[in-house]
């Protein structure tokens, strides 16, 4: 349970992420202003701890793309940032209390990450178990960069990404840098806390 402090850090954390979803302007009646719709309403849900509620309207958001693949319709980066953001926010609030003190370099550089801001702060959430468990960081950056991506984690879904492609093959290679950089960064501070 978070403690009064950290539950009001994670709402005005939710409201940035809110800010960050207006902010994707997707065209009227388009496929990404349908998802954009699922996407918001998770939001609220999010805000208000309907946490399962928030979910099946994240896959109501899923169904929408999963249809349009279905019908042909090609996918933009933006629909599927809107998406991700959505993923990123359920995941967040179901980990906040162990990230609540490194989400911010990830949200510093979410435009760099999109639309797999879910999948880094997935292998973020990996990488720090793994380094408290003694793993050396190389090593614990290799496990937490071949994560699948989050679409097949959280709705099975093959087909948008290829099947289990891990996010070190969905990243561009700026974007693989700049997750590695953050990593060690975290690690680097968490060494320095413990001296």
């Amino acid at each position: 349970m978070l403690s009064s402090a950290l539950e009001e850090k994670k709402q005005r954390f939710l409201q940035d992420v809110q800010d960050e979803l207006e902010r994707l302007t997707p065209q009227q009646g388009s496929l990404s202003s349908m998802v954009k719709a699922h996407v918001a309403e998770a939001l609220l849900l999010l805000r208000e701890g309907k946490d399962e509620e928030a979910k099946s309207s994240l896959f109501s958001a899923h169904d929408c793309i999963y249809e349009s693949i279905y019908n042909f319709i090609s996918l933009d980066h933006a629909t599927l940032s809107i998406l991700d953001l959505g993923i990123f926010a359920f995941r967040l609030v179901g980990s906040y209390l162990y990230l609540h003190d490194v989400v911010a370099y990830l949200w510093e550089k979410r435009k760099d990450f999109y639309p797999h801001l879910a999948g880094v702060l997935s292998a973020t959430y990996c990488f720090i178990c793994w380094i408290e468990a003694g793993r050396k960081p190389e090593e614990a950056l290799e496990i937490a960069l071949s994560l699948r991506n989050e679409l097949y984690e959280m709705f099975g879904d093959t087909r948008i990404y290829r099947f289990r492609e891990r996010l070190s093959m969905l990243l561009s290679p700026e974007a693989l840098a700049n997750l590695r950089q953050i990593l060690l960064h975290i690690y680097n501070e968490r060494q320095d806390h413990k001296k």
